[in-house]
């Protein structure tokens, strides 16, 4: 409903308003005179003022109903989509997750070592230390000691980097006084942080596999 429809209807019921007035006073014209107009099977007394205000009033405040509606002027128009696929560009491309590289950081003790598929950590003691942790790695150092069957205890250390490459990790001796391990000794590493805690190391050097359970000093 726009303002003029408003506005027909105020002016109807206003009239309304009035010629219910004036028939209520009782103010009318010479009723002497016959006055009555039929139409449609309906007759109208015309003289009396407040019968022809009335009707129209209600014809006012109908009309509206039967005119045709205005269009809007201002319609609502839905922005365009800025970004986003349009209908028909299938589903979107899935971008891998990277995963996340770990470095162990900080001093650890030994809890145990197997050596070519045999359990010797009753016979070694030993403890690490990884520090200077950086993107392309993080440095460590292990000393060991070992004590063979006839109680002879052996200290070696070692000392070197491990690295990620080709979504791997590697294991690289750099210094050690172990004669049997040449220095500058490279292989690829399975490392990983296990749910107790303990850091799980397994590599090569040599003819040796060995697999290291690390346990981090409090």
């Amino acid at each position: 409903m726009d303002t003029f429809d408003t506005f027909i209807i105020a002016v109807g019921v206003a009239l309304v308003l009035v010629g219910l007035y004036l028939f209520i006073s009782g103010k009318q014209g010479d009723g002497s005179r016959n006055s009555n107009v039929e139409g449609f099977g309906i007759k109208i007394n015309v003289s009396n003022p407040s019968i022809i205000l009335v009707v129209i009033g209600i014809g006012l405040i109908l009309l509206p109903k039967f005119l045709p509606n205005t269009p809007d002027s201002n319609p609502y128009i839905p922005p365009d989509p800025i970004d986003g696929p349009g209908p028909g560009t299938g589903r979107e491309p899935v971008i891998p997750v990277q995963p996340t590289v770990y470095y162990p950081e900080g001093d650890w003790y030994l809890v145990g070592y197997t050596q070519n598929g045999v359990d010797i950590s009753m016979s070694v003691e030993a403890n690490a230390t990884f520090s200077a942790k950086s993107s392309n790695g993080v440095t460590w150092r292990m000393e060991f000691v070992a004590t063979d069957m006839w109680g002879n205890m052996s200290q070696y250390f070692y000392s070197g980097t491990i690295s990620h490459a080709d979504e791997g990790y590697y294991f690289t001796v750099k210094q050690t006084n172990d004669p049997s391990i040449p220095s500058e000794v490279r292989s690829p590493l399975i490392m990983n942080l296990e749910d107790n805690g303990q850091l799980h190391l397994e590599y090569a050097i040599g003819v040796n596999n060995i697999i290291i359970h690390w346990m981090k000093l409090s």
